[in-house]
């Protein structure tokens, strides 16, 4: 049976499908992409306008025979390699700042950190350059009515939320139209669709890069919103702060600001005015985010169809760490599905860094 947020996704989802699959009145086509100057893609991928990033067909530049466009392709590799190191190295002082000492960022992954149109680009072209190239052009056929379809079910959903009416100015109804979004966009990633796994692996790099986008949006909404000046004890505001925390957890393209959720969580843990199981989650997250293993088992990778746990920080001692929360043992964790993702529609889905 279809529950009211399954019938709302196929139902979002649909409409979208039908809006992009036929030549309607009231549908918007697609922007013509441009293309990259041949003097660099340094300068040119500077700002958001150069590209149109939710617009399938920039990938067809990976496959293009015209030499050309080949080569925006590999400008933009070689633009998202310099711009790693740039941004991982802003990240790196940032850490160091907030941090002091707390935490050990000389692992730091080189990421795009805080940089939208680099998380964007990266995240699709690290799933097509594992796509054999003569499997990719018809990859991107079979992938292009899905990506369409569910980019605009996810634009769709805006301001949407499930729960009982609220005034638009309620602050609950703000926060939790975006937690909702963000999760019908996570729901929408790992479903099974009727074409090859490298076609799945596309919609789900473009998905993931709408992800991306929002999730941006959603931290500059708490800054500006949510935190006055720092995050709500739970006993004022209960159901605000978990979809909050829902948003920050996400937020893995600024590791800093995460920590710094993390230590205000920390002090209202200690009053019993945080969920300790939240506060643990992001716990974690912050660290492997920081590439370093998690401590309390709360973040779990798919291995074929099996869910094993994220590496942690010490195996034998990771139910101790839980039982100082007041959290079950990964055993109960298991048995109760907590925290879990569902890994039998990711089985065979690369999956975007």
């Amino acid at each position: 049976m279809l529950t009211p947020l399954h019938r709302g996704l196929h139902l979002i989802a649909a409409t979208a499908m039908t809006c992009w699959s036929l030549t309607m009145v009231g549908c918007v086509a697609a922007a013509p992409v441009p293309t990259l100057s041949q003097q660099g893609a340094t300068a040119l991928l500077t700002s958001e306008s150069e590209l149109n990033i939710e617009d399938i067909s920039w990938i067809n530049w990976a496959i293009d025979s015209n030499p050309s466009q080949r080569r925006n392709w590999e400008n933009i590799k070689l633009w998202l390699v310099e711009r790693k190191k740039t941004q991982t190295h802003a990240m790196l002082g940032r850490l160091g700042r907030v941090t002091r000492g707390e935490l050990n960022i000389s692992k730091l992954p080189a990421k795009c950190f805080d940089d939208l149109l680099c998380e964007q680009l990266n995240t699709v072209v690290e799933v097509v350059e594992k796509i054999p190239r003569d499997q990719l052009r018809d990859a991107v056929v079979q992938a292009e009515p899905y990506v369409r379809a569910y980019i605009g079910a996810a634009d769709t959903a805006a301001g949407l939320t499930p729960v009982r009416a609220l005034p638009d100015s309620s602050l609950l109804k703000k926060v939790h139209s975006r937690k909702f979004r963000q999760a019908l966009i996570g729901r929408l990633m790992f479903r099974n669709v009727p074409v090859s796994k490298s076609a799945q692996g596309i919609v789900q790099a473009f998905l993931t890069a709408k992800l991306r986008k929002i999730s941006f949006e959603d931290v500059l909404f708490l800054k500006a919103d949510f935190l006055k000046p720092t995050w709500p004890p739970r006993s004022q505001a209960k159901e605000e702060s978990w979809n909050a925390w829902y948003l920050v957890q996400h937020a893995d393209h600024i590791p800093d600001f995460q920590f710094e959720m993390l230590r205000q969580m920390e002090a209202l843990v200690q009053r019993d005015e945080m969920f300790p199981d939240l506060y643990a989650a992001l716990y974690d997250r912050v660290r492997l985010n920081v590439g370093l293993p998690q401590r309390f088992g709360t973040q779990f990778d798919c291995v074929g169809e099996k869910r094993v746990p994220a590496p942690l920080e010490q195996p034998d001692k990771v139910d101790a760490y839980r039982k100082g929360l007041g959290l079950s043992t990964m055993a109960e964790l298991e048995a109760h599905g907590t925290f879990f993702i569902d890994c039998s529609a990711q089985a065979s889905v690369p999956r975007p860094q």
